[in-house]
């Protein structure tokens, strides 16, 4: 898509579709565990009735903000979703930043749950 093509002001039903677009080619990728808004203030988009965290574009610049799985190679991984995005929003400047890192699923689900000490027990 050429640069100043993007359908936003013009129309909203074309901008929101591209948002949509974006976020699941993004969800997608290997090594991103989802779009991260990051802290205040909230990087998102705004659209009717609802915000898409960690996605801003513009008619000039378009930003993705991701957390991505700290077990893959994070320089791939924003090259990747870069590439992914790309024939979304044709020439228009793309940045990735990479907001937040996590561990696999797999290894968050062999925490192990560490209980109160038995005086906090003892008070409730």
């Amino acid at each position: 898509m050429p640069a100043g093509k993007l359908p936003l002001e013009d129309d909203l039903d074309g901008f929101t579709g591209l948002v949509d677009r974006i976020a699941t080619v993004v969800g997608a990728v290997a090594g991103v565990h989802g779009l991260n808004g990051g802290a205040v203030p909230q990087v998102a988009t705004l659209l009717p009735g609802r915000r898409v965290p960690g996605l801003r574009i513009t008619d000039e610049h378009c930003e993705v903000h991701i957390t991505a799985d700290l077990t893959a190679d994070l320089v791939d991984t924003a090259r990747a979703v870069r590439e992914a995005v790309r024939p979304l929003v044709g020439d228009l400047p793309l940045d990735v930043y990479i907001e937040d890192v996590t561990a696999p699923a797999s290894a968050s689900a062999r925490r192990t749950v560490v209980p109160p000490p038995p005086s906090v027990q003892e008070q409730s």
